[in-house]
């Protein structure tokens, strides 16, 4: 892919946005299966990449549901989160730009997914928040899919990761709960990790978005 082209991802919404009203699907196998059709039909997508001038250059894959796209730094792959609509899950997958192919990082259970994912500066790592067992958390794994995905951070509230500090050492997500939103600073390199919210990282209160500086 050429230095100076500009990629647009285009992407469908999560699961919890195209399930039926109360997010629950039909009980009946006939039923639950058209329902399911028309969803996909409605909401999937195909990944394409553009130039500076709006022009098509590329597509990724193949049609399907997809969400909260990323590039890889070296512009290779792309992470995305894409919902299952039999299993109810959003998992983690990595698409390959040249080629398409398509590896599943993650493997949530039912009504658990993932969210937010951000590459670590070399590429080999994916860091993002996972609902698991009821608990936000933020994990990281090998972008290759191998090993197991890392705790880094355990929660209370929902959060959204924002930036991974090109130096490594720091990842910047966003939490809410009812005391109000801040922004927060978590090092990834302790070996030991904060695991409740009463050890949280450095805040930054009322604020939604930040990307931290080289």
């Amino acid at each position: 892919m050429k230095k100076n082209l500009r990629v647009v991802i285009v992407a469908a919404l999560l699961l919890a946005a195209v399930l039926p009203l109360h997010g629950q699907l039909p009980k009946d196998p006939e039923e639950r299966k058209k329902v399911l059709a028309q969803i996909f039909e409605t909401n999937a997508r195909q990944l394409t990449l553009f130039d500076r001038a709006g022009k098509a250059v590329g597509q990724i894959g193949t049609r399907a549901l997809y969400n909260q796209v990323v590039l890889s730094p070296d512009r290779t792959r792309v992470a995305a989160i894409k919902p299952d609509l039999e299993k109810e899950t959003n998992d983690l997958w990595i698409l390959d730009v040249a080629t398409g192919d398509a590896a599943q990082i993650t493997s949530s259970q039912a009504r658990e997914g993932v969210q937010t994912p951000v590459w670590s500066p070399d590429g080999s790592q994916v860091a993002y928040v996972a609902l698991r067992a009821g608990s936000f958390n933020i994990y990281r794994k090998a972008s290759n899919g191998t090993g197991v995905e890392e705790l880094l951070y355990k929660g209370s509230a929902p959060m959204t990761l924002t930036d991974w500090s090109m130096d490594g050492r720091f990842l910047g997500y966003f939490s809410t709960d009812l005391s109000g939103g801040a922004l927060f600073a978590l090092p990834v390199q302790r070996k030991r990790r904060a695991e409740t919210d009463r050890d949280r990282p450095q805040q930054v209160p009322d604020a939604d978005r930040a990307v931290l500086s080289r």
